[in-house]
């Protein structure tokens, strides 16, 4: 099986895309905890907060990540779609 996968730089091209693939429903991943960072002591932490939105078909992986943006500056923009939405957590803690 081979699988791809379409990454989108904006919300607006995600939704035309999974719009034209006939997609129905996406998931909307909400990754919002403290994380440690690569190369700096141990005690430094920050706060990592991303937003993956994705849908999935005929072994097509559609995705956009958004970087440090909260879920409320976000819903207007899938309300208005039409898409069924399912909200669930990134946190790996």
């Amino acid at each position: 099986m081979n699988r791809s996968e379409r990454t989108h730089p904006s919300i607006d091209t995600f939704i035309l895309d999974i719009k034209k693939a006939q997609i129905e429903e996406i998931v909307v991943r909400i990754t919002n905890e403290f994380r440690p960072i690569q190369g700096v002591p141990i005690t430094s932490d920050f706060k990592y907060k991303r937003i993956e939105l994705l849908g999935y078909r005929d072994s097509i992986l559609y995705k956009c990540t958004l970087e440090g943006q909260s879920p409320e500056s976000i819903s207007p923009s899938l309300a208005s779609s039409g898409l069924r939405i399912r909200w669930v957590s990134g946190n790996i803690t």
